[in-house]
């Protein structure tokens, strides 16, 4: 990870597309809605079942009750049998108004009227009189096919009786719209009203997890201090305290490697500088010329390993933090023309030229040692890329919308694929397909400066999708006055 890389989610993206990554994406909110969700449908299915259970052993309809009262009224009008029907009509219209479905003869309670074996009355939808043969109990009885529950009352005589029949099949009562309306719709309608607030509910209950979250991805790479966060919730604790030490484990290994590079260097030093001596002294002296190619590759090699120790030396400096840093005001656009004048030796030895494009002035609050070691690793990086005949560039400016200054440096040689322009700020890390021989260092030490320094370092393509750049930019607060 880049030191500007920050893992927070982006706050310009549109609520659509949100709401379609809340979707697609796993998510643990998703998991906790979804399981009370399914909470609430196995509740659903339960009562489901109690009331078909319910369904099939309700006899209700059929109280006995309700045929005395009918015979009640049929036997004083035996003799006027338009009245008779008249009053059996609205009977059966009131008992049939009780259902969810008066015309529907599956889903409501069928009259029939029988004076011996002539039948004085029937509901009207039914396909064929149920015929009952016993009295005062409740039977279940097949008629074209379909099951019906009955119970039939007679008066004294045994002559009038009345029958009540309801449906047997339970299905088929069950899934008329009515019944559908009657089980279904109250799902439908409450399901997006739990689970609603069921989503805030867990939205809230995650809060301090967010928090935790948001407080951890805005830590940088080099703070490592115990997180700030505190919880009283058992979930959070443990996790929490787990975090602290696997930071207290890190700084301790980042110490013990930073004490250890910082030994080394110290000690190979003196060494590296004594042999680079002796060898630049053996120079002067008349050898064979197989000799003389050896001594200058045994030169070339302890520049190259003095160069190393100089730069790990840096490297634990630029690691030191804020504290180490002697903040003055820097006149870039000069320090810039003073650095590319030191590198100009380099660059013309192998064939690259140097631009440079700098408003001046430039006023920079910051630690001028450090920041030559910056200029000096970009431009050398750069140098060392860049094909025979190649050009750097290096511009600085004020980005007077964002009010920033800006440094990039910019080389024609082979870039770096996407995919390692982050992991290339690491120490010793390099790019597997790079050629250049190269201590990994150098990006390491400029982003260790911008960190230092609050500023941001990044690497994208040069112009024309060529080469390399390399843009720092500082922040607002290390910008100086003129005048000041």
């Amino acid at each position: 990870m880049s030191p500007t890389t920050n893992p927070t989610a982006n706050p310009t993206e549109s609520l659509p597309r949100r709401i379609w990554r809340f979707c697609i994406e796993p998510s643990l909110v998703r998991r906790l809605v979804l399981a009370q969700s399914l909470i609430l449908l196995t509740v659903w299915v339960f009562l489901f079942a109690l009331l078909f259970i319910e369904f099939l052993g309700d006899t209700s309809e059929l109280d006995p009750v309700r045929h005395d009262a009918v015979l009640a009224v049929v036997e004083p009008l035996l003799d006027r049998p338009a009245a008779l029907q008249e009053a059996l009509t609205r009977i059966d219209l009131s008992r049939r108004s009780e259902g969810q479905q008066p015309d529907e003869p599956h889903w409501r309670v069928n009259t029939m009227v029988w004076d011996g074996s002539k039948l004085l009355f029937v509901s009207p939808g039914l396909a064929a009189p149920i015929v009952q043969v016993a009295t005062d109990r409740i039977e279940t009885l097949t008629v074209n096919g379909e099951r019906w529950r009955a119970r039939t009352r007679s008066d004294p005589s045994g002559t009038l009786r009345v029958t009540f029949a309801i449906s047997s099949e339970p299905w088929r009562g069950m899934l008329t719209p009515a019944s559908s309306g009657l089980l279904f719709l109250p799902l439908l309608i409450s399901a997006p009203l739990l689970i609603l607030p069921a989503l805030g509910a867990v939205w809230l209950a995650l809060r301090p997890l967010r928090r935790l979250s948001e407080e951890v991805a805005r830590r940088g790479i080099d703070d490592l201090d115990p997180l700030h966060f505190q919880s009283q919730l058992r979930e959070l604790t443990p996790l929490a305290r787990s975090i602290n030490r696997l930071l207290q484990s890190v700084r301790d290994g980042v110490s013990r490697e930073r004490s250890f590079i910082a030994d080394a260097a110290h000690e190979l030093r003196t060494p590296v500088a004594a042999m680079q001596v002796h060898a630049q002294a053996l120079q002067s002296l008349s050898l064979p010329v197989p000799l003389v190619e050896r001594l200058n590759a045994l030169v070339g090699c302890s520049e190259r390993a003095s160069r190393l120790v100089e730069q790990m030396l840096t490297l634990m400096r630029a690691d030191a933090g804020k504290s180490a840093l002697g903040m003055q005001i820097l006149e870039i656009d000069k320090l810039l023309q003073q650095r590319l004048g030191y590198q100009e030796g380099l660059a013309r030895a192998r064939g690259v030229e140097l631009d440079l494009d700098a408003e001046g002035p430039m006023l920079l609050w910051a630690d001028r040692q450090s920041v030559e070691s910056l200029i000096d690793n970009l431009v050398d990086n750069a140098i060392k890329y860049s094909p025979p005949g190649g050009l750097v560039s290096v511009r600085a400016y004020r980005n007077e919308a964002a009010r920033t200054m800006v440094i990039e440096v910019m080389d024609e040689g082979p870039g770096i694929e996407p995919i390692w322009r982050e992991r290339v700020f690491d120490r010793f890390f390099r790019a597997p397909d790079q050629t250049v021989a190269g201590s990994g260092l150098g990006l390491a030490i400029a982003a260790a400066v911008a960190r230092q320094h609050g500023a941001g370092i990044v690497c994208d393509a040069a112009i024309d999708g060529r080469g390399l750049c390399v843009r720092v930019t500082f922040p607002e607060r290390m910008l100086a006055v003129s005048g000041a």
